[in-house]
């Protein structure tokens, strides 16, 4: 009701962070992102408005709404990409768009999102998520570099084929009792 009522009340800024937290522990994801998602819109210089569409971005990919999740993203980046208190923050939400892309099998988008991260982020966002996005582009590329299906990672074809020499079967005598 106080959100409704009066808006723009700083309680009721921290009414709508507090309902979304409460749906969040509830486990009830979708109606907690709804909440962040509004609240950090809405409020994007509070201080708990990073932690919440963070957490949003976190539960739509887990729902699989993908475009939801990149929306966030892209938000985050804008609000929060150029202060240098959440370089590490930003690092993670923009690698994490490339986990996007790839549940949605686009191949080019993915080269180009790991790309881009280790370009832009990459020494904000640890050793293991470079380590991780040129692995990834590699196994992209390996895969696109085979004519073929990959068999088990390797390019190679299994192809089994019949013996040209012919194989004599040995018959035993059988020996009988005189």
């Amino acid at each position: 009701t106080l959100i409704k009522v009066k808006p723009d009340h700083p309680l009721s800024q921290k009414a709508m962070f507090m309902i979304g937290a409460n749906f969040h522990a509830l486990a009830w994801y979708s109606r907690a992102s709804e909440y962040y998602e509004r609240f950090a819109t809405k409020y994007p210089g509070e201080e708990e408005a990073p932690e919440a569409l963070q957490n949003a971005i976190v539960f739509r990919l887990g729902a699989g709404s993908y475009d939801k999740a990149l929306e966030n993203s892209r938000l985050f980046i804008k609000n929060y990409g150029p202060r240098r208190k959440y370089a590490s923050r930003t690092a993670a939400v923009y690698y994490s768009m490339g986990a996007i892309y790839e549940n949605q099998d686009q191949w080019e988008k993915v080269i180009k999102q790991y790309g881009d991260y280790l370009k832009k982020w990459g020494r904000h966002g640890g050793l293991d998520k470079q380590i991780t996005a040129h692995v990834k582009i590699g196994e992209i590329q390996w895969k696109r570099s085979c004519p073929i299906t990959t068999t088990e990672g390797a390019c190679i074809k299994v192809k089994r084929v019949r013996s040209k020499r012919a194989i004599k079967k040995k018959g035993k005598k059988k020996k009988g009792i005189e």
